[in-house]
């Protein structure tokens, strides 16, 4: 039975041990409220937080209206928050690492608010709509926009945290604000056809089905991998390695391609060299079942330490070496295609051991 509205006031701390919905619940500023493990509270319209909700580990809040937090919202371990409603957000955010919030409303959802300490969500998943990011705050561990449309307002910052996962399926982003995503996040791209966003310099990318085009040059400071799906390369590629475990270099890639000290490593799917200038200072690794279609490119290996061809008898079309502080050294058969050569600069030290 639906109990009505809930107000949790004059310095009382109550818990909820049982299952129960309510038609409002409230939390003065000077109250708090705990639920308890795998306990379900069910609100169908608003939830106010002025003094503080503590969810435990396991606990599930389903909320059908607005919240709004002024003061401190406590979720422990696997903690559950679910928003049909607008989020406005300006007090204290405790968030354990398996905690995450779920915004299901069937209409355009936003998280807003000026709170004085910026909060650090754990993950926020979006399911059935569009959401608004009009906040400056910063996600430990997942942000997936459901495949719907997704905006961070002016003059807000969206940070993605290291080792965090932020999810494109569909949908469009508009960044009017900023997103940052810190060392050791990803990316990833899956399930249908997208467009990378411009003007923004990655971490890890993974794409992993549909096509994915370039909206603009491509930089990644850390691993781009493709898992599946093909990759539309249009633009200018800049990123520390390559792994290419499936999917197809579409179109035909005619632009510089700077390939750090991960180097490349193709174990699968068919890998299309750009016809531009190609440098990689990493290793270049073809020992997997990937297929490699050299075109009428020249890879320069132009490292500052040693590096190694592992080439699995595929062959290139041209190869330069321009490493003068390290020695490029071939694992196994090494082939230069009909009409292709091999340039060793002066200075540099072409290993023929395999």
């Amino acid at each position: 039975n639906d109990l009505g509205d809930a107000l949790i006031n004059f310095y009382i701390s109550m818990t909820i041990v049982t299952n129960v919905i309510f038609t409002s619940f409230e939390i003065s500023s000077d109250s708090k409220s705990i639920i308890d493990s795998s306990v379900t509270l069910i609100i169908t319209g608003a939830l106010t937080i002025s003094g503080e909700l503590e969810m435990t580990d396991g606990s599930f809040v389903d909320a059908g209206g607005e919240g709004t937090v002024s003061g401190i919202l406590d979720m422990d371990g696997t903690s559950r928050l679910n928003m049909e409603g607008d989020l406005s957000f300006n007090g204290t955010m405790e968030a354990d690492t398996d905690s995450r919030i779920d915004l299901d409303g069937s209409s355009l959802q936003t998280i807003s608010g000026t709170p004085a300490f910026e909060p650090t969500f754990n993950s926020i998943f979006c399911s059935f709509s569009a959401s608004v990011f009009n906040l400056t705050a910063t996600i430990n561990d997942t942000l997936d926009a459901g495949g719907e449309d997704f905006t961070i307002s002016t003059d807000q910052i969206l940070t993605m945290a290291s080792g965090s996962v932020t999810v494109l399926s569909g949908g469009t982003w508009t960044r009017d604000g900023t997103l940052t995503l810190s060392t050791d996040s990803k990316v990833l791209y899956t399930s249908n056809d997208q467009s990378t966003m411009e003007n923004l310099t990655y971490s890890n990318v993974e794409h992993n089905g549909g096509t994915l085009s370039q909206g603009g040059a491509f930089e990644v400071d850390g691993i781009f991998t493709n898992t599946s799906g093909n990759f539309s390369a249009s633009e200018n590629i800049t990123a520390d390695g390559i792994v290419w475990t499936g999917g197809t270099v579409g179109g035909l890639p005619s632009q510089t391609w700077d390939i750090g000290e991960d180097g490349i490593d193709i174990n699968g799917g068919i890998f299309v060299v750009t016809s531009d200038t190609f440098t990689v200072a990493g290793n270049w690794d073809m020992t997997g079942t990937g297929s490699f279609i050299p075109g009428t490119g020249t890879v320069i290996f132009d490292g500052t330490a040693p590096q190694s061809i592992i080439s699995a008898e595929q062959a290139f079309f041209s190869v330069q070496n321009s490493n003068i502080l390290g020695t490029v050294s071939i694992v196994d058969k090494f082939e230069i295609g009909t009409g292709g050569f091999l340039t060793i600069d002066e200075g540099a030290v072409f290993a023929t051991a395999g």
